[in-house]
């Protein structure tokens, strides 16, 4: 008996030591997965964010996606047609906690117009409410947006997913938690967020999809530009798409900052309900709550 046990711990350290080679880490709530990788990579670089996100959607019970220290990930090389529908990046389908650890998404998107002029992140073309990308022009490379939690449409309530000190730049958006999901969003930075997509009129950087929870605390997004393509609105009109936007939803906003943005509205939320606290609007319009 003592040397049949004796003869499993080599072999149980052997499977342990391969898994940290892997940058796994068991633990009792679910596995740990570890990024490290500067590019977004795919579902086969080990220790890129891209692989991260599908071992945890492979895994059963709540996984954490670690990121290092500080990292800067650029999603300039990703190829559009490894994303999922209208330029995300990512779908999260099981619960998940990404502990940013200061980490930073960033692209770097450019539009490049007939007359040869180029639009950037921090150079938009043409006035605010108008489309940056208009037919004849040409992106290279497009903007990207993070992750959709689960299935829009579809029952995710089992999803939950928590997200700290996680920062974007350059990004069409970040987030949408779907129908029933549950995002806590936690410690974060969110600039020059630009819809060079194509696709997707007013996209908000943070949304909510029916019966979906969205937790936000000490988040700041300043300059947020989501028109793409043509918004045909009169000069005197009220529009709102929301920077952040929800519907049937619920949402908790407390210690957070929304500046130079225009998403025609800081935030739009019909139906549910939204608690704002602690948290400033400037320069980006102000709030559209129904019901």
């Amino acid at each position: 008996m003592t040397t049949s046990r004796m003869a499993l711990i080599p072999l149980v350290t052997a499977i342990l030591g391969g898994m940290h080679l892997l940058g796994v880490r068991p633990t009792a709530a679910g596995e740990t997965f570890h990024v490290d990788q500067g590019e977004w990579g795919t579902k086969t670089v080990v220790g890129s964010m891209a692989w991260a996100i599908d071992q945890a959607n492979t895994m059963s019970g709540e996984d954490t996606i670690d990121v290092k220290d500080g990292l800067e990930i650029s999603v300039d090389f990703v190829e559009p047609s490894s994303t999922t529908d209208s330029g995300w990046l990512a779908r999260i389908t099981e619960s998940v906690v990404i502990e940013g650890n200061g980490a930073k998404l960033v692209g770097n998107p450019v539009i490049v117009k007939p007359d040869g002029s180029e639009g950037t992140k921090t150079n938009i073309l043409g006035s605010a409410y108008e489309p940056a990308v208009k037919p004849g022009d040409v992106t290279f490379p497009p903007a990207f947006s993070f992750a959709q939690i689960g299935t829009d449409g579809q029952d995710n309530s089992l999803i939950s997913v928590t997200i700290s000190d996680l920062s974007a730049d350059g990004l069409a958006s970040f987030i949408q938690a779907n129908d029933g999901s549950t995002l806590t969003v936690t410690k974060g930075s969110f600039v020059n967020m630009v819809n060079y997509t194509g696709s997707d009129v007013g996209r908000g950087v943070f949304a909510a999809r029916p019966e979906a929870t969205l937790n936000l605390s000490v988040i700041s997004i300043t300059r947020d530009y989501p028109f793409n393509p043509v918004v045909d609105v009169p000069p005197d009109a009220a529009v709102f798409f929301g920077t952040i936007q929800g519907e049937d939803s619920q949402l908790n906003l407390q210690s957070s900052f929304i500046s130079d943005s225009y998403g025609a509205g800081a935030i739009n939320w019909v139906g549910g309900n939204a608690n704002i606290v602690s948290s400033v609007i400037s320069n980006s319009g102000g709030l559209s709550i129904i019901d």
